[in-house]
């Protein structure tokens, strides 16, 4: 009985450990990811068409693994409807809001700190697609980089997940 309890608080102290190194690894690396993909988010997204709107962003080890996982809460991406005939942007129109956007990578981009986002899963939210009277559909709003050679950060989409 000695034995299975020594056992028992050697497999919990490991956890804990473990869970430990985890939340000081994120709380490490996280505000150097968060700069790095909003960053590249604010250099795709045009801003003269659409604002994302973020509450908060939380890097996680655990509540994607083996991914590690950016959290991005109650997001909102609003368009712009103001005409190209020099009246002030506005951006009363959403495009989608999510409870939770997950962006997952593996946990060694952290260290490598190179970004790869391998899945993303969108969460608790509703997408508002809709086409104007001249068929625009509002929905051209990323810059395509030119050179993808020069960044930290990569969409190689092997998931995306609506929840």
């Amino acid at each position: 009985m000695r034995i299975v309890k020594k056992v028992i608080f050697i497999v919990i102290g490991i956890v804990l450990l473990l869970i430990s190194v985890a939340i000081g690894i994120a709380g490490y690396f996280e505000d150097h990811a968060k700069q790095i993909i909003i960053e590249e988010l604010n250099q795709r997204l045009d801003q003269k068409k659409a604002r994302l709107e973020i509450e908060d962003i939380n890097l996680s080890l655990l509540k994607k693994f083996p991914y590690a996982s950016l959290d991005f809460k109650n997001s909102i991406l609003k368009i712009n409807t103001a005409s190209s005939h020099g009246e002030r942007a506005t951006f009363p129109d959403t495009l989608f809001s999510f409870e939770h956007i997950y962006l997952e990578f593996n946990i060694r981009d952290l260290f490598e700190k190179n970004y790869s986002i391998k899945a993303v899963e969108l969460k608790n939210g509703k997408v508002h697609y809709s086409i104007d009277e001249k068929g625009n559909d509002h929905t051209d709003i990323w810059n395509i980089p030119t050179d993808s050679t020069s960044s930290n950060f990569r969409f190689l989409l092997k998931k995306l997940l609506l929840k």
